[in-house]
């Protein structure tokens, strides 16, 4: 498969998505069995057709004792036979009707369970892009912490060179260097562990620009209105599918236990040469079957499928109850996510007021070392807490949309 990345091109959540769905065995796999009911349903519905088929044969005997044509035989010692025959289903006892119903629910049940393969799909690659994306600017911030705790180093060195600073500020400065470089390393090793996910997912190497989703798409709904939405999901669909095939499978256990009618028709020849016309001839009836005692088999067999309609019929109250616990959980993680950004916003920019002050408090000897430095790590705590918000919140807004069965951008 081509990876279509380029250098310099940034790569799309709906690219990555695309990448994914091409090549995971689940996705292909879901599609395959989509296809395979699809060859079942016609199976099905040709069973109510006549059936045309042809049969032949040659059978050698040996003579008897007296040198006689054997009478296992009616033509002896060559037999040849061919004959030419139809079918035609009259009455299954509802059987063939209940086999269509059955192969077009697991067509339907086939097409949503691609559609949950596909959406399951999604949701991972979007965790794992978002999860490179958060993981990036984690580094980008650390990066950044380190550089302005390096710099604070050595302005303290040249201050220490003049007496204005303390041995032990200066230890606590290179200790504030050390421990910068160990979040540095930190953040490397999570966005290794994160890039190698995304491109296992994708089939190709992670190019180094990746867009940001725009998740500001989509209205606001209420929490009971997008708890409604929750029948469309493809999980209840398929979980209300496989019922219906639960149940068609049921009325074709009943059917066994009802008569069976079949009409028959045929023509040919049974003689001592290969092609006799003299000896040709046809025959047309009726087959019928009825079944009396079999200890109880195809009774237990029809009280086995209705076990197993009635379990089908409670998946379905679990898909319901399922998906609008996704919704409420999700509903609710992006309603706090938000508000998490909002105060995160809100710290930073406390944060930077106070690391202004510092700033100039230090410079001007009105606080000590160890105060500036207190605040420029809250600075930094407070930059990468409203980065890790932000994504988060986009995040969860994203899962909000998947919890809804809305497409994802």
């Amino acid at each position: 498969m081509a990876f279509p990345a380029r250098a310099g091109t940034p790569l799309t959540l709906d690219e990555a998505l695309r990448l994914a769905q091409a090549r995971y065995p689940t996705v292909r796999g879901a599609a395959l069995t989509e296809q395979a009911t699809q060859h079942g349903l016609a199976a099905a519905r040709s069973a109510r057709w006549p059936a045309l088929g042809i049969s032949g044969g040659y059978l050698h005997t040996s003579p008897n004792a007296q040198g006689n044509p054997s009478f296992v035989a009616n033509n002896a010692p060559d037999e040849y036979r061919a004959q030419i025959g139809i079918t035609q289903p009259l009455y299954s006892g509802g059987a063939l009707g209940a086999a269509i119903s059955k192969a077009e629910a697991d067509r339907e049940a086939a097409r949503a369970d691609a559609q949950v393969a596909a959406r399951q799909l999604g949701w991972q690659v979007t965790s794992q892009f978002f999860g490179v994306l958060k993981a990036r600017d984690t580094l980008r911030l650390n990066e950044l912490a380190r550089v302005a705790a390096e710099a604070h180093l050595r302005e303290g060195q040249v201050l220490l060179r003049h007496g204005a600073l303390s041995r032990l500020d200066a230890t606590r400065n290179q200790l504030d260097v050390s421990n910068a470089q160990l979040d540095v390393e930190r953040a490397s090793g999570d966005l290794t562990v994160a890039t190698r996910q995304l491109a296992e997912s994708i089939g190709g190497p992670v190019p180094s620009s990746l867009a940001t989703p725009d998740v500001t798409r989509g209205s606001r709904l209420s929490l009971d209105e997008a708890i409604a939405r929750t029948a469309a999901r493809p999980e209840v669909a398929s979980a209300r599918a496989k019922a219906r095939s639960a149940e068609a499978d049921w009325q074709i256990t009943q059917s066994a236990l009802r008569p069976q009618v079949q009409a028959v028709a045929g023509a040919g020849w049974d003689a001592a040469t290969f092609y006799s016309p003299s000896n040709a001839g046809w025959d047309a009836g009726l087959n019928v079957s009825v079944p009396l005692f079999d200890w109880g088999r195809l009774a237990a067999q029809a009280r086995s499928s209705e076990l197993t309609y009635r379990r089908a019929t409670e998946d379905i109250r679990l898909a319901e109850l399922t998906v609008r616990t996704e919704v409420v959980q999700a509903y609710t993680d992006r309603d706090v996510a938000e508000r998490q950004a909002q105060t995160a916003a809100e710290s930073l920019s406390l944060a930077q007021q106070a690391a202004t002050m510092a700033q100039t408090g230090y410079r001007m000897g009105s606080i000590s070392n160890l105060e500036f430095e207190l605040t420029r790590q809250q600075l930094s705590v407070a930059q990468r807490r409203l980065a890790s918000a932000r994504m988060d919140a986009m995040l969860a807004a994203l899962r909000l949309r998947w919890a809804l069965g809305e497409a994802l951008p």
